[in-house]
C-alpha cells in the first residue's frame, strides 16, 4: 500500500462497499444478542438443575453460579462486542448508521459487565 492510498489522519482511505458489509455485520451481530441470551439462559438453568439446584427457590452456590454463567456471559458478550467493532469500523467507512449499532452493543455490554459483577452482592 502506497502513502497516496491514506487518508490524512493515517488510516486506510474507507471503501464504500467494505463500510456497507460491517453495517450490514454490526446489524446482524445485534439481532444474534437475543439469540444468544435466549441460548445461555436455557443451557445455564440446565446446568445447574444437572448439578441437583432445581429451579425456583433453591440458590446454587457462589461457585458454580459464576463457573456457569461466566463462560455463558462471554458467549451473550460476543454479539454484542462484534456489533461495537463492526458499528465503528462502518462509521470509519463512512456508514453514519454504524455509530448507533456500535453504541447498542456497547450498552449491552455494560450491562452485562454490571449484571456479572453484582452476581456476587445479590446473595
Amino acid at each position: 500500500m502506497s502513502m497516496t492510498d491514506r487518508a490524512p489522519h493515517g488510516s486506510v482511505t474507507p471503501d464504500p462497499e467494505t463500510a456497507r458489509r460491517d453495517l450490514t455485520r454490526a446489524w446482524v451481530s445485534l439481532a444474534l444478542v437475543p439469540v444468544a441470551f435466549v441460548l445461555a439462559t436455557v443451557t445455564g438453568e440446565g446446568l445447574i438443575a444437572a448439578a441437583g439446584y432445581p429451579s425456583g427457590d433453591v440458590v446454587p452456590p457462589l461457585w458454580l453460579a459464576l463457573l456457569i454463567g461466566v463462560p455463558l456471559t462471554l458467549v451473550v458478550a460476543a454479539p454484542a462486542a462484534a456489533a461495537v467493532r463492526y458499528g465503528r469500523r462502518a462509521r470509519r467507512g463512512g456508514q453514519a448508521q454504524g455509530l448507533v449499532a456500535a453504541v447498542i452493543g456497547g450498552v449491552v455490554l455494560c450491562y452485562l459487565a454490571a449484571t456479572l459483577l453484582l452476581v456476587p452482592f445479590s446473595r
